[in-house]
């Protein structure tokens, strides 16, 4: 099932671009089009610098750069486990009830991370200016997809 995401606005009016046009993408052992969705995804948010799926250890399943971002996604994955773990492991502590995402924000960006099952994530890394109400939507929007890619969904 595809995530609807025709009611928003943001990101919508971007130029298509052709394959060798469009960002970065690295695909490390994964199954089905896990590729194809975190860049159906890029497409949905203006300010975009890096999508990852990682495993909890901070391997790097699938990753997305657009054009222009500087960012390392393979760091990010690595730096971004951590705080993936320190967040379910606060989460449980605290008996917060189940860790639904962590946001991390700062001067330049923010950093949006939602588990997929026990031992992977998917975070989204953007500017500060990009809305993070389209952030969220995006990236649980496609959630189930991702994790239908990784051979964990229904």
């Amino acid at each position: 099932m595809m995530a609807d995401l025709s009611r928003f606005t943001w990101g919508k009016g971007r130029k298509k671009t052709e394959p060798e046009e469009r960002g970065e993408m690295k695909e490390t052992g994964t199954k089905g089009n896990l590729n194809s969705i975190l860049e159906e995804m890029a497409e949905q948010v203006d300010g975009l610098l890096c999508i990852a799926v990682a495993g909890s250890d901070g391997v790097a399943i699938s990753t997305y750069v657009p054009p222009g971002s500087m960012l390392n996604a393979e760091l990010a994955a690595v730096q971004l486990a951590s705080i993936f773990r320190i967040s379910r492991t606060t989460s449980d502590k605290l008996k917060a009830g189940e860790l639904e995402d962590n946001l991390l924000t700062s001067t330049a960006g923010q950093i949006l991370i939602r588990p997929l099952g026990e031992e992977s994530y998917l975070a989204m890394v953007t500017t500060r200016d990009t809305p993070l109400g389209i952030v969220r939507l995006v990236v649980k929007s496609y959630a189930s997809k991702v994790e239908q890619a990784l051979g964990k969904g229904n």
